[in-house]
């Protein structure tokens, strides 16, 4: 099952100059329990911004010119952390679309885009903050939330945590 996990300012803005536009501490901790112990999806700017894989998670990388690879390679693990880097972003999604687990992407602005044109999201965990950027160069893609059911919205000072779940059919 794949999963968004995303901080959207008023414009649906995540991003600049390959960083992010706040920090908030209460987010981040929230994204850390969430993503914890499970697989997380980004692309190379992602990753790029972060630096190095997150820990105690199964870090996923896609790009195609990573370190110049021509198929999918684990490039550093420990005991609780585990790079891959992957060059084909639709034999990823094909190879785990059966899984039980639940794997999150976590950006950027392409990998989201690719994954709700897809359809295989089932659920996005989206931190909506009071804040915008004119000067904003990564976007989230609009979501009709028609589709999707609030399965849980909390109210912080500065922004808001919601839980949405993919209507079927």
């Amino acid at each position: 099952m794949y999963s968004i996990v995303v901080a959207v300012g008023k414009n649906n803005e995540i991003g600049k100059n390959n960083q992010l536009l706040w920090r908030i501490p209460e987010d981040l901790k929230k994204f850390k329990e969430i993503t914890t112990g499970k697989t997380v999806v980004m692309g190379r700017h992602t990753y790029e911004s972060i630096g190095k894989p997150l820990p105690n998670r199964k870090n996923i990388v896609f790009s195609k010119s990573f370190f110049n690879l021509t198929e999918e390679k684990d490039i550093y693990e420990t005991k609780t952390t585990k790079l891959k880097i992957c060059n084909d972003f639709y034999k990823f999604v094909k190879q785990y679309e059966n899984v039980e687990e639940e794997i999150f992407i976590i950006g950027g602005e392409q990998i989201y885009k690719k994954s709700l044109e897809l359809e295989i999201v089932s659920k996005i965990y989206m931190s909506y903050i009071d804040f915008s950027d004119t000067a904003a160069d990564a976007y989230f893609p609009k979501i009709d939330l028609d589709k999707w059911i609030t399965l849980t919205e909390e109210n912080h000072d500065g922004w808001k945590f919601c839980i949405y779940e993919k209507i079927n059919g």
